[in-house]
């Protein structure tokens, strides 16, 4: 899948996490979502204006981002930490239209959103591992927990690191700035780790050695593009 039709693929899915059971993630429009919501929150018809002009205006921001993502402006970390603050405006300015009892209801398909998207990320991380690797199906459905675990993980690290820059911005960054990026290379590293540490249970050994040249290899990569970047 393409950087930027993973980028709103993943978005929509986990906007649209209250419509699982009918599997409706990819390809819905906003008006299904505004259907949706308005079985679940009750909305008024000028909430369910607002609520409109807000997800258009999320789908621009998107369609913008991929399209950078695609020439090549962005890279694939930035465009999802950019993909998370996008994601926060909007759940807060949604919440902002919305009384109290509707609130308490959203907060709650927030954490359903949540779920969904790591569970369908996982789902497929591990489909792409599957053909990379030639994993079998049990190896495949031992890998989707794993995987959406990771996933989880990851989004909920980049949208409190997304609050943590924000922070730094008010306050001048500096060294704090360069201590928090330490940390958070150490937490994104953990998370990668404690994710490779069930994945070589599931897979075989050659399996593994395959998986971990192919890291090699990634980081390489970064580390020539950093190198380049630099001179």
């Amino acid at each position: 899948m393409k950087p930027k039709l993973l980028i709103l693929t993943v978005t929509m899915m986990a906007l649209l996490a209250p419509l699982a059971a009918q599997d409706q993630g990819k390809g819905a429009q906003v008006p299904q979502l505004l259907q949706s919501w308005q079985a679940r929150l009750n909305l008024t018809d000028a909430q369910k204006a607002q609520a409109k002009g807000l997800l258009e205006q999320l789908g621009q921001k998107l369609e913008q981002l991929g399209d950078k993502v695609d020439a090549g402006e962005v890279d694939r970390k930035t465009a999802f930490q950019q993909m998370q603050a996008a994601r926060k405006d909007f759940r807060q300015s949604f919440g902002a239209i919305l009384n109290d009892a509707q609130k308490k209801e959203w907060d709650q398909m927030q954490e359903e959103m949540q779920g969904f998207v790591a569970k369908r990320v996982g789902a497929k991380w591990a489909a792409k591992m599957q053909q990379q690797y030639k994993l079998s199906d049990s190896q495949t459905q031992a890998c989707v927990p794993v995987l959406a675990k990771q996933a989880g993980e990851l989004m909920e690290f980049f949208e409190q690191a997304q609050e943590s820059k924000a922070g730094e911005d008010a306050t001048g960054g500096g060294r704090r700035a360069r201590r928090a990026k330490l940390k958070q290379a150490q937490e994104m590293k953990g998370i990668a780790d404690d994710a490779d540490e069930e994945l070589k249970k599931i897979f075989t050994p050659e399996q593994w050695q395959q998986y971990e040249a192919d890291k090699a290899k990634r980081r390489e990569e970064m580390k020539q593009k950093l190198q380049q970047s630099r001179g």
